[in-house]
Order: structure tokens, then C-alpha cells, then sequence
């Protein structure tokens, strides 16, 4: 019987991830402007993991091979540069980011969400998503070569708002915004 389960679930991880990989392909096909297409993954093909958190006991290796592949997949459409930064990617807008949504870090916020179930749901989730956003821009600013650019930001008290708007608003092509972060991320030589 629990053999039976554990080809079942190993059936259901490959089907999942098979949609999910359909639907960012789909989405990277389309001719959405990147801010959208970015916006597009994390609210059309995330969720088809995302729901099976608490029912398929997913490996977090798995996870960051389905965020490899991802990386991988915008790379081919020329959504990210081969030599910007992978934590970038993750970073948002508002950061000089791109706000891609990371599945690994998904079922890490579930898991700490789930550790504290004493306060409210939403603080909790707001407080965890924050903490690991923050860690993420962390280790970007912290490169040696790849944060040389928001460290500029940071030391010459340049306004972040206007210097980071053309991100937030989002009204490039992917690559146009891929080749421009990769300049700023000192990735082209």
C-alpha cells in the first residue's frame, strides 16, 4: 500500500511540474512586456505547485531544480541575461529587482507561517514574506561584483524611487530590461 502512494505522489510531482513548465513557457511566448511576464509567472504557473504544498511532500532540492529550470527558460527567451545576477531576479521592483517569484522560498514561507500559528495569519505571512525578501536583496548587495550597483545607490543618496521607476513601471520587452540589468549588474564586459 505505501509503495503504491509513493509512486502516486512521484506521478503527481512530474505532472505538476510538467503544467507548471507549460504554462511559463506559454506565458514567456506571449508578447506581454516584461513587468508582466514576470507578474504573469507568479500568478498563472506558481500556483499549480504552490496548491500542492501542503498535500505532496515536495524535496526542496526539487523546488530549486524547478527554479533552475526557470532561470534556464528565461535565459532562452531572453528574459535574463546569462551573466546578470540570480538574485536580482528575486528582488522586487521597488528594489531594483525584477519580482520574479521564487518557488523554493514559497514553501519555506509556508513552513514558517505554519511554525507560528499564535499570531494573526496575515501579519504573520507579511512579516515572514518580508524577512525573506529582505535576505534575498541582502545577499544581491552584498556581491562582490554584482552589488556594486545598488551599493552606488545606497552611498550617494540617490533617490531610489525615480532610479528604480523604469523597473516598476515595467514598459520594456524582456530583453531590452535583461541587457539593462546586466549593465548595471557589471555582467558585460
Amino acid at each position: 500500500m505505501n509503495e503504491t502512494r509513493g509512486i502516486e505522489e512521484t506521478q503527481v510531482k512530474d505532472r505538476l511540474r510538467r503544467e507548471y513548465i507549460r504554462r511559463v513557457r506559454k506565458v514567456l511566448k506571449s508578447e506581454l512586456n516584461s513587468r508582466s511576464k514576470m507578474l504573469a509567472i507568479g500568478e498563472i504557473a506558481v500556483p499549480v505547485l504552490q496548491y500542492s504544498f501542503g498535500v505532496v511532500n515536495w524535496k526542496i532540492k526539487k523546488l530549486e531544480n524547478i527554479d533552475r529550470q526557470t532561470r534556464k527558460m528565461l535565459t532562452t527567451y531572453k528574459m535574463h541575461h546569462p551573466k546578470a545576477d540570480v538574485d536580482r531576479l528575486y528582488t522586487s521592483r521597488k528594489d531594483g529587482g525584477r519580482g520574479l517569484m521564487q518557488i523554493a522560498r514559497k514553501i519555506s514561507e509556508k513552513i514558517q507561517i505554519g511554525e507560528k500559528v499564535n499570531e494573526t495569519e496575515e501579519n504573520t505571512k507579511n512579516k515572514i514574506k518580508n524577512k525573506i525578501l529582505e535576505q534575498i536583496k541582502n545577499k544581491w548587495v552584498e556581491k562582490q561584483m554584482h552589488g556594486q550597483y545598488p551599493r552606488a545607490v545606497q552611498e550617494h543618496l540617490i533617490d531610489k524611487e525615480q532610479t528604480y521607476e523604469w523597473l516598476r513601471k515595467g514598459k520594456l520587452k524582456g530583453e531590452t530590461e535583461s541587457l539593462i540589468i546586466a549593465a548595471q549588474d557589471h555582467s558585460i564586459p
